[in-house]
């Protein structure tokens, strides 16, 4: 005797499109088992593609509500500021969870020496998910050269570095000073120009090789028409503090 086998959507309803064709199949008993499987993967590709659409859909909606974070916390050897990865988690926690997202963080074995890998899969509720990973520097030694840390806390640190880093990635996330209310009154071309030297910052931040700082120096450089005194005090002093923390040491 054959079997009767229904397929319904996710809300309960009948099955319609190609679903029904396929539910129409197993039905016919006359129908092969190939061409069964090829109509069950032509249906898995088109909820795949239902699921990613939702998935990106979703994330432009939510980047679009996503806060500026402040930098709040300081490295007390470059004397830089930063987002701390608690004030980034409670501003945007609230908003991608609202959209349907959920995050999953873990650590993998990277290439580069020294360096720890951070892995985030960012689910969906729609049935998407998306693996995102980040190479970040173990973190126990300071701008002299000096251990400053045991393997296991600079560990840590790396791994926290990695997280913050990833997520604001992932969100398209905007890290920017607190300024008490002094930019209120700029003109249009004062604001670009103070975010753009805040993206400068940000870049010079997040130097990790003396190599890379000389690359990105010629680019704020010419930028900024190729000299130094056209450079943003800000701008000038971050590139200063990744220049010391990323020079070989003799």
């Amino acid at each position: 005797m054959n079997q009767i086998v229904t397929i319904e959507s996710s809300e309960g309803q009948q099955a319609t499109g190609l679903a029904a064709v396929l539910q129409q199949a197993l039905m016919m008993p006359e129908q092969g088992v190939d061409r069964l499987e090829r109509m069950w993967e032509m249906h898995k590709e088109m909820q795949d593609r239902d699921a990613a659409r939702a998935y990106a859909d979703a994330m432009k909606a939510c980047q679009k509500e996503m806060p500026a974070i402040q930098k709040r916390g300081k490295n007390k050897q470059t004397n830089s500021r930063y987002a701390l990865l608690e004030d980034i988690n409670r501003l945007i926690t609230p908003i991608y969870t609202r959209h349907g997202f959920s995050l999953s963080f873990g650590t993998d074995r990277s290439e580069l020496a020294d360096h720890v890998g951070i892995v985030c899969d960012v689910m969906h509720d729609g049935g998407y998910s998306k693996t995102y990973t980040y190479d970040a520097p173990i973190d126990n030694v300071g701008i002299k050269g000096e251990k400053n840390k045991t393997t296991t806390h600079g560990r840590g640190s790396a791994i926290s570095y990695g997280r913050r880093y990833l997520v604001m990635m992932i969100f398209n996330l905007t890290i920017g000073d607190d300024d008490d209310g002094n930019a209120a009154g700029e003109n249009e071309h004062q604001r670009i120009a103070r975010e753009v030297a805040q993206e400068w910052v940000q870049v010079a931040d997040g130097l990790q090789s003396y190599e890379d700082y000389t690359k990105r120096k010629a680019e704020v450089l010419q930028a900024y028409g190729g000299k130094p005194t056209n450079l943003p005090p800000e701008v000038r002093e971050a590139f200063n503090r990744a220049a010391a923390a990323t020079k070989p040491k003799d």
